[in-house]
């Protein structure tokens, strides 16, 4: 009975495989790994914020767009090392093929990438960096006030607040020492906690200005 009813039903069975297929996204991304320098002299920028964004990609008649699926932070060693170890991401969407991630590395006082026009531009405007690869990505120095202005970016609104915190605290602080009374020029970071799990000694350094000089 049960074979007479698999094969009366079988491309019922077949069509619910493929839907099943594509409601469910199980793809592996990374490792990435790799080291953040100045520009310049080539010297290591320890501390900087390296967070990765996994997307999918949805498909139509027209073009696709990339939706938020996942996302892990971390933070440059002291010779500018970072690493992010292999991710599963499964969101469950109709119609969604894996995208390429989206990068940003950002540090008070060089440029962020890969927004900044004089920032590394090799790999793509989104910053998507090869997987298993060792790459080194060059961040210029920032020298003036009206350019560490232009380097503030909030625009990972999709990126909830819990997967980002180094992020915002960083980017909270780059605007207290740039003006106290500017948080409404970038909404949602006044009441940015400090990240769970650094040392005060670390959040100190987080909130240090490369070159010695203090907020």
């Amino acid at each position: 009975m049960s074979s007479r009813f698999f094969v009366k039903h079988r491309w019922l069975a077949i069509l619910a495989g493929l839907i099943m297929a594509k409601v469910l996204i199980f793809h592996g991304y990374g490792p990435y790994y790799g080291k953040v320098v100045e520009a310049k002299s080539g010297k290591p920028v320890a501390d900087a914020v390296v967070l990765f964004r996994y997307n999918t990609l949805t498909l139509g008649l027209g073009q696709g767009y990339h939706q938020y699926a996942d996302a892990v932070e971390v933070l440059s060693d002291e010779k500018g090392i970072f690493y992010i170890p292999r991710r599963w991401v499964a969101p469950l969407r109709i119609f969604h093929l894996p995208a390429p991630v989206r990068v940003r590395i950002f540090r008070p006082g060089f440029g962020l990438f890969p927004i900044h026009e004089q920032s590394d531009h090799r790999f793509g405007p989104f910053g998507s960096l090869p997987e298993d690869q060792e790459v080194t990505v060059k961040l210029p120095r920032l020298k003036t006030m009206g350019e560490r202005w232009q380097n503030l970016d909030d625009t990972l609104v999709e990126i909830p607040p819990e997967k980002r915190r180094l992020y915002n605290y960083i980017l909270k602080e780059e605007v207290k020492a740039l003006d106290k009374l500017a948080f409404d020029k970038l909404p949602g970071l006044v009441e940015v906690p400090p990240p769970p799990g650094l040392s005060k000694e670390q959040l100190e350094k987080l909130r240090r200005i490369p070159g010695g000089h203090w907020r």
